[in-house]
């Protein structure tokens, strides 16, 4: 009669299979976990780099830089093609623009130069005198294309949005520019948000400040102190959505660019 004590112990068939079953749902879910993180980092960071380039604008503006590269000339208060020798012309850094579109990966950054006014009445708000100086984008250089990291895209725009909520309003205004202009005589720098003309054109493209909800009145007071939610949205499955809120004052700095995640798409930008 076999001893009891010598019996070899070790799984079933049935049992090792549940092992091997049980410990791959396990793996399975600690993968998709993993995955959901990463995208989540990813997008994190989507939103953080394209929040500091737009910041980055503020100091592009500060530092001076000249993007001109001699073929344009300012004549009679107008930008326009041609050249003028160093040291003789009152072409003035004005400011940036950004462009973006909807379900593009990318923004296109231009330089904003302008000429100095033959005379400047008194008493003229800071929005008036910029447009004394007669913005004008310069399309033959300095451009620049930045493109989100992580294939994130633009879902959509909105301007004026609710200060308290974020929601857009009943009837949402869409908005592809962020205009930033320092004067000057003050130093101070003004946000706008509008619908722009296009840019694609050669140098002298001019920022029209034309009357109707779609443009920035830089005759009016006040017209620039008007907020723009830019959306957001992930490349991946997680399908995640952020605003960066860029227009609604200047007093902050850089830090007037703010970002919120974890935002519903609709509510933010009606995809737009």
């Amino acid at each position: 009669m076999p001893d009891a004590r010598h019996k070899q112990g070790g799984f079933s068939i049935i049992e090792l299979s549940i092992f091997l079953a049980v410990s791959g749902l396990l793996l399975l879910i600690a993968f998709a976990g993993t995955t959901t993180t990463i995208a989540t980092i990813r997008f994190k960071d989507s939103v953080n780099t394209v929040q500091s380039r737009l910041q980055q604008q503020y100091n592009d503006i500060l530092s001076g830089v000249n993007p001109r590269s001699g073929n344009e000339a300012c004549v009679a208060s107008q930008v326009t093609s041609g050249s003028q020798a160093p040291g003789r012309s009152d072409c003035l850094l004005l400011g940036k623009i950004v462009t973006f579109q909807k379900d593009k990966n990318d923004f296109r950054e231009y330089y904003v130069v302008g000429s100095e006014p033959a005379s400047l009445a008194s008493g003229l708000s800071a929005d008036q005198i910029l447009a004394a100086y007669k913005p004008t984008v310069v399309t033959s250089s300095g451009v620049e294309d930045f493109e989100i990291p992580w294939g994130a895209t633009v879902y959509g725009t909105c301007r004026n949005p609710n200060a308290a909520t974020n929601a857009c309003p009943a009837s949402p205004r869409a908005v592809d520019s962020y205009l930033l202009l320092r004067s000057p005589l003050s130093g101070e720098i003004k946000a706008y948000t509008f619908q722009s003309n296009n840019l694609s054109g050669g140098a002298g493209a001019a920022i029209a400040p034309s009357s109707g909800p779609d443009y920035p009145n830089l005759a009016v007071p006040g017209a620039s102190l008007t907020a723009a939610n830019i959306c957001l949205r992930s490349a991946d499955i997680t399908n995640q959505f952020a605003l960066l809120q860029v227009g609604g004052t200047t007093s902050d700095g850089q830090s007037g660019i703010s970002a919120q995640y974890d935002i519903t798409a609709a509510q933010a930008c009606n995809g737009l």
